[in-house]
């Protein structure tokens, strides 16, 4: 049997933002450093990679900056989600491997992948859009059920003054 090395990384990303990209930026110059070498990396990236991930999903395909950031990250490091259920709600490994074709065959499919799904977001906002325009053509109930929504949304209701004066009509 080969005595190979693996690297190991544990991680435990920050939850700001500003503080988990000096992570993508540590990892893209960790993995220039490793070349060829086999990297394993597990913990908590603290960011999904996909807005199913996310604990409060309710079924919107919206991928957040963060989350683009992550994925290009990993696509830069040449890293793809060991994704397994029930064990945590993180992904417990990230593996690295650099040898054989597979591994690159799977890495581009997974790159057009993430691209079709964004191009399936942007088609399915654009579709929604050509019916609210649809809609409101035909002054159906529903526009103008959705337009006074929004208006009530928009609307001030109570002003309150520096003394705590309310005021609470158009008076």
């Amino acid at each position: 049997m080969d005595n190979k090395e693996i690297y190991f990384s544990r991680i435990y990303g920050c939850n700001d933002g500003r503080n988990r990209r000096r992570l993508w930026d540590h990892l893209n110059s960790l993995n220039a450093s490793l070349k060829d070498k086999q990297w394993m990396m597990a913990g908590d990236f603290n960011v999904a990679l996909h807005p199913s991930e996310s604990s409060n999903f309710q079924g919107s395909l919206n991928y957040t900056m963060d989350m683009k950031e992550f994925g290009d990250c990993l696509n830069q490091i040449w890293v793809f989600d060991h994704s397994f259920s029930g064990v945590s709600d993180h992904s417990p490994a990230l593996i690295q491997l650099n040898t054989g074709e597979l591994v690159e065959k799977e890495h581009k499919l997974n790159y057009e992948l993430q691209e079709l799904l964004l191009a399936e977001e942007s088609f399915y906002k654009q579709k929604s859009k050509v019916q609210w325009i649809k809609e409101e053509d035909q002054n159906t109930g529903f526009f103008h059920k959705s337009v006074n929504a929004k208006n009530n949304l928009n609307t001030v209701r109570c002003l309150t003054n520096l003394d705590g004066d309310k005021l609470t009509s158009y008076d």
